[in-house]
């Protein structure tokens, strides 16, 4: 299944191919597997072709980068994945901290009431 940051890395990658009917495949290809195997919806395929398509007239690298940032900032697609590369791993985090605070707060009650002398030691 194609994720969408693959799609982004796959389009970066488009940006530097060094032919023009190379890109038009891959551009093709990219947009044909996103509708097969994805579940992006047909205004995020529109603007993934848009950018493509953007992406097909640059030929260097770094006008490609601020074409993938302009159109990030109001990209839907874009949003997801920094959700994806951003916020995730960091609920994931916290929720582990918390998993953590709770097994710290039971062991903590634990050796206070074995030094209560209410949970006798085995």
């Amino acid at each position: 299944m194609l994720t969408t940051g693959g799609i982004v890395l796959t389009v970066l990658s488009t940006a530097t191919a060094t032919t023009t009917s190379h890109k038009h495949r891959m551009v093709h290809l990219i947009v044909d597997r996103v509708r097969v195997a994805s579940t992006v919806s047909a205004t995020e395929l529109q603007l993934m072709h848009l950018l493509l398509l953007l992406l097909l007239l640059l030929h260097r690298l770094r006008m490609a980068m601020v074409v993938v940032v302009m159109m990030s900032l109001r990209s839907l697609m874009m949003m997801r994945l920094l959700r994806l590369i951003l916020l995730e791993p960091l609920l994931l985090m916290l929720q582990m901290l918390l998993l953590l605070m709770h097994w710290l707060v039971l062991l903590r009650m634990v050796i206070e009431f074995v030094l209560l002398g209410v949970l006798p030691i085995p």
